[in-house]
């Protein structure tokens, strides 16, 4: 029998290879059992003239009450016991749209490995019911209701999947818990861990979704508590976060994988490139919060429909107001505007003038004293100072203004090569371009 030459190891795991590329097809390890015509085999307990390591394609299998005997090469002579060889399969490309399950689902799809009792190899068949997670029945190329046991039967399942991470949750999404950071789980942790992914076992079970995650099986989620995420586990462009260091809520892009060093992965920022942000420098926000966010509602960056995020006539922070809510125990005081959350009820944080929280208040409890003066604006090419250090910089660093985001936030570049982000309050305008150059 012939070795097979020009086997590449693409991926492995523990010490043991798990994928393979031959003649330009890549290859999955499928284990040391069940073999098909058409895997290769990798010997693994060496016998004869056969060597630990070598290649060999299954050209046939021949069944014994003791085990099977895969023929390796396609000579008499080349059969071997399954368990001495590490089988590997031909992977085929994925259907587009369609996400790849172990087990039928009714409305989910099947594709057949082989002709076979009147359905075609290679094409999309529509599941119309299940029994017992072995049989399915489908509607086959002569228009028959056709039932198949999935033990007998050569299949790959597959079920509707979405790239949108708020997007209907299916059978077999790959989904990570996102719940407000110091609130419980509506059906309780158990023991999941808020960021925890896993992969979803059943969609609607009794108004619920079910979950397997490594550390437990069937966990109870809301709908409300998951987001969809790649088969990896990277976080799906359109995925919405708040910036640690500017507060400013971000719509992220695809993976930027040149970025992942100090900050984690790396993801660029949506119709924002080459604006980046490592997972380290962002919360996620939950679905409940991000679906308030026109570009997720809507699907765009801008919607004039939507409910503005940042109202013109709201009380700017660091105004000097006079409370005005009579009954209140601050009423007539002067305090000064420390916060604005925007959360609708009571969004305004204040401090008494000489330091000290004071209360909350809604904008009608309020009236405006004094308005700070307007800054000088911080364009690009400027010379800065950090004045607070969220990023790489340390506090007192000065450098020039590299960009600024369509959110005015503020880029430098680190003399790694690195780009960090500031806040406009993190930095102080120490000089204009024009001055900086003269």
């Amino acid at each position: 029998m012939a070795k097979l030459t020009n086997v590449k190891t693409l991926n492995m795991e523990n010490g043991e290879i798990t994928k393979v590329e031959y003649n330009g097809n890549v290859y999955d390890k499928v284990g040391t059992d069940s073999p098909e015509i058409g895997d290769i085999g990798m010997i693994i307990d060496a016998w004869g003239s056969l060597s630990n390591g070598d290649f060999y394609e299954v050209k046939d299998i021949v069944r014994y009450p003791i085990g099977n005997y895969p023929n390796l090469g396609g000579s008499a002579h080349g059969c071997v016991e399954d368990k001495d060889t590490m089988f590997f399969r031909k992977v085929t490309a994925q259907p587009s749209g369609l996400k790849k399950v172990d087990a039928p689902v009714v409305g989910g799809n099947v594709v057949f490995g082989v002709d076979y009792c009147d359905v075609t190899a290679g094409e999309i068949y529509e599941i119309i019911r299940v029994k017992d997670s072995d049989g399915f029945t489908i509607i086959d190329d002569v228009g028959d209701d056709n039932t198949f046991l999935v033990r007998y039967a050569k299949v790959t399942f597959y079920v509707k999947t979405s790239e949108d991470p708020y997007g209907e949750i299916s059978v077999g999404d790959k989904v990570k818990v996102v719940v407000t950071d110091g609130e419980e789980s509506e059906h309780g942790w158990g023991r999941v861990n808020n960021g925890d992914i896993g992969v979803v076992t059943d969609a609607d079970f009794l108004g619920s979704i079910r979950v397997d995650f490594p550390n437990q099986k069937n966990w109870c989620a809301e709908e409300s508590e998951l987001i969809k995420v790649a088969d990896n586990g990277d976080l799906l462009p359109g995925t919405v976060v708040k910036g640690n260091i500017s507060d400013k809520v971000i719509t992220l892009g695809e993976r930027d994988f040149d970025r992942d060093r100090s900050f984690g992965t790396a993801y660029l920022v949506k119709d924002n490139a080459p604006f980046w942000i490592g997972e380290e420098q962002f919360e996620i926000l939950t679905k409940e919060e991000a679906k308030k966010h026109a570009d997720v509602a809507e699907g765009v960056e801008e919607d004039d429909e939507a409910e503005e995020l940042i109202p013109a006539d709201e009380i700017p922070v660091g105004a000097t107001v006079k409370v005005v809510q009579q009954g209140n125990g601050h009423y007539g005081d002067t305090l000064r505007v420390t916060k604005n959350d925007r959360s609708g009820l009571f969004p305004y944080y204040t401090e008494k003038l000489d330091g000290g929280f004071a209360d909350v208040y809604d904008k009608e409890h309020l009236e405006i004293v004094e308005v700070p003066a307007q800054e000088e604006k911080i364009e690009v090419g400027d010379l800065v100072k950090v004045i607070q250090s969220p990023a790489a910089l340390p506090e007192g660093s000065y450098f020039i203004v590299r960009d600024i985001s369509h959110d005015g936030d503020i880029w430098s570049d680190s003399k790694s090569g690195g780009r960090y982000i500031y806040a406009p309050r993190h930095v102080e305008l120490i000089a204009k371009a024009d001055e900086v150059y003269a």
